[in-house]
C-alpha cells in the first residue's frame, strides 16, 4: 500500500466515531431529590434541667425531655450516610423544632440522601439579665452537644457515618450551633456556673456533659449560619478549624449584621458580632468559609416571621439559599478522580493497562469507547482494557466515595492504529523519528511516543542485528546507538514499543 493511501484510511479511523454506546456513570445523590422521607419525631436524646414556662428565675427548673425529628430517605440501602442537623430560632424565648424552615429543610436534603435532624433545645431567660441571656445561650450549646452525641451514638442503627455531621440554624439556632462548635470550655461565661444573690444560679455544668452521658465528640464536619452570631470572635481559633457558610440581611434588627446589641437596642444583653465579622476572622484563620450577604434585607431573609412560620410562602431567597447550602456541603463530599494514566497508542486486540488515583473506600465507573474492559474487578482503580477497533477511541472514569459521592470524570484519549507501521506512519499527530550522526555514534530522537520500555536495534538491510540498547520513556525519547566500525552505506533503525513499531532507513557515514 502506497504511504499516501494508508495515512488516508488512518485518518477516517481516527475521526470515524465508534457506534458502540458507553455505561453511564452517574448519580444523583446530594444534589437532587431523589427519596421519598420518613420522619421519626419526638426521638428523645437527652433530659436536663429547663426553665418553666412562666420564667421564675435561674433557680427554679424542671427537668425537660431534650427531642429531636429525625428524617431519613425511604428505600436507601447505603450503608452509611451525612448527617446534617438543624435548630429552630426565636430568641430563645420561643420556636420548636416544627418550625415551617426547619423542617421544610430538613425534608430537602433527606430526599437529597442526607439523614438530617431537626433538634429542640431549652428555651427561657430574663431579657432584662446579661447573665440570663448568656445563660440561654450556654444551655442550648450543652443541648447541641448532647444531640450530636446522641446521633453519634445511635450512629449504627440510623447508618450514619459520624465523619460527615454537618449542623446548623437559623438565627438562636445558629448562635448555639457556632458557640458548640468554636467556644471551648475554658471559654465559657462565668455566669454558666453558679451564683447568689441578686441573681442566685446553680451551675449548668460543663460543655460536653449534660443531657446525656455518651461519649463523644461535639465536633462536627462544618456549619450552616443563617443569620447567627458569636459572643466573641476571639473565640474561634485555628485549632477549631470548623468550616461555616453564612447568610446575612445587612438591615438585619434582631442579630446584628456586624457589632452590637440583640434586637438593636436590647443592651441589657451582651453585644454580638454578626456574620459580616465572624467571617474576616474565619478568613484570618485560614478557615474555610462562604459569606453570602443579603444588601437591604432584614432578618430571616427566606421568609419565616413569628414562630418561623412562613406566612404567604417563603421568599424568592428559598430557593437560592438551600441551593447554595447544597453547593457548601458537596465542596466536602465530592471526591476527586484524578488523571487517568496509562499507553496513549495501541493496536487491536492488545490489553493496556490504565488507572487512577486510588483512595479507600473508592469505587470507580470506567466507560470505554472502541474497547473492552477484561478486569476481574471493573470497579478498582486500575483496569484493563482490550482494544477492538482502529480509531481515536476514550476512555472516562469517574470516583465515587463510600458515601456514594461522585466526583468529577476524567478522560483519556487512545489512539489504536495498526500493529506495525511504516517509517513512522500511523503513530499519531507530532509522532517521528529523526538521526544525527555524531561521529562514532548515532544520535535518535523520536516524538509523540507512550510511556514504556522500549527497543531501539539497528539492523543492516539483510536485517541482521547489528547493535540494540533498551530502555523506558515517555513522550520522547533521545538516546544515542553505536556505529563504531561499520562501513558507509543505508542501514535500518527499528524503533519498538508495545503497540508501537517504527522503522527509518539511515545513511551512516564511515570517517
Amino acid at each position: 500500500m502506497r504511504k499516501s493511501s494508508f495515512a488516508f484510511l488512518l485518518f477516517l479511523w481516527l475521526i470515524l466515531p465508534d457506534p458502540s454506546k458507553a455505561q453511564q456513570c452517574d448519580t444523583l445523590r446530594y444534589r437532587t431529590a431523589i427519596f421519598q422521607v420518613q420522619k421519626s419525631a419526638d426521638v428523645v436524646y437527652g433530659n436536663a434541667p429547663a426553665m418553666p414556662a412562666v420564667y421564675i428565675n435561674e433557680n427554679v427548673t424542671i427537668a425537660q425531655d431534650l427531642k429531636m425529628d429525625i428524617y431519613q430517605p425511604v428505600g436507601d440501602t447505603l450503608a452509611r450516610r451525612p448527617l446534617m442537623m438543624f435548630a429552630f430560632g426565636g430568641g430563645f424565648l420561643i420556636g420548636a423544632k416544627e418550625d415551617e424552615d426547619a423542617r421544610a429543610l430538613c425534608d430537602s436534603f433527606a430526599r437529597k440522601g442526607f439523614v438530617t435532624a431537626s433538634i429542640n433545645y431549652r428555651l427561657g431567660m430574663n431579657i432584662s439579665d446579661a447573665n440570663s441571656g448568656e445563660r440561654a445561650v450556654y444551655r442550648a450549646v450543652q443541648d447541641w452537644s448532647a444531640a450530636i452525641r446522641y446521633l453519634k451514638e445511635k450512629s449504627d442503627s440510623l447508618r450514619i457515618d459520624t465523619n460527615w455531621v454537618f449542623a446548623g440554624g437559623v438565627s438562636a439556632g445558629s448562635i448555639s450551633a457556632m458557640h458548640c462548635q468554636y467556644m471551648s470550655e475554658a471559654e465559657r461565661p462565668a455566669s454558666s456556673f453558679a451564683s447568689g444573690l441578686p441573681f442566685p444560679a446553680p451551675d449548668l455544668g460543663c460543655k460536653d456533659c449534660s443531657g446525656n452521658s455518651y461519649a463523644h465528640s461535639s465536633k462536627v464536619k462544618a456549619l450552616i449560619n443563617a443569620w447567627g452570631a458569636i459572643g466573641d470572635t476571639s473565640w474561634i481559633a485555628s485549632n477549631e478549624n470548623v468550616p461555616m457558610i453564612s447568610f446575612h440581611g445587612d438591615l438585619d434588627p434582631v442579630v446584628p449584621y456586624g457589632y452590637g446589641f440583640p434586637f438593636t437596642a436590647l443592651f441589657t444583653l451582651p453585644q454580638v458580632y454578626g456574620s459580616s465579622l465572624i467571617a474576616p476572622r474565619l478568613d484570618h484563620l485560614g478557615i474555610y468559609n462562604e459569606f453570602i450577604p443579603f444588601p437591604g434585607e432584614g432578618h430571616n431573609v427566606w421568609g419565616t416571621v413569628v414562630a418561623n412560620n412562613f406566612v404567604g410562602g417563603p421568599t424568592q431567597y428559598w430557593d437560592p439559599i438551600l441551593v447554595d447550602i447544597e453547593e457548601f456541603l458537596w465542596h466536602f463530599l465530592k471526591p476527586e478522580t484524578g488523571p487517568i494514566t496509562g499507553i496513549g497508542y495501541s493496536y487491536p486486540n492488545a490489553i493496556e493497562t490504565y488507572t487512577v488515583p486510588a483512595q479507600p473506600g473508592y469505587h470507580w465507573c470506567w466507560t470505554v469507547n472502541g474497547g473492552t474492559v477484561v478486569s476481574s474487578n471493573p470497579n478498582s482503580n486500575s483496569i484493563d482494557i482490550q482494544w477492538q477497533t482502529l480509531g481515536l477511541r476514550t476512555i472516562t472514569a469517574r470516583a465515587f466515595s463510600h458515601l456514594d459521592a461522585a466526583g468529577d470524570t476524567s478522560l483519556l484519549q487512545v489512539v489504536v492504529g495498526p500493529a506495525g507501521t511504516a517509517d513512522g506512519f500511523g503513530c499519531g499527530q507530532g509522532c517521528g523519528m529523526s538521526t544525527f550522526q555524531r561521529g562514532e555514534d548515532l544520535r535518535v530522537n523520536a516524538l509523540g511516543l507512550p510511556a514504556g520500555a522500549y527497543v531501539l536495534t539497528l539492523c543492516d538491510l539483510q536485517g541482521r542485528v547489528l547493535d540494540e540498547i533498551a530502555g523506558k520513556c515517555a513522550g520522547e525519547l533521545q538516546t544515542e546507538i553505536s556505529v563504531n566500525g561499520l562501513s558507509g552505506g543505508l542501514y535500518l533503525l527499528k524503533l519498538e514499543m508495545k503497540g508501537l513499531r517504527m522503522r527509518k532507513k539511515v545513511m551512516i557515514f564511515a570517517e
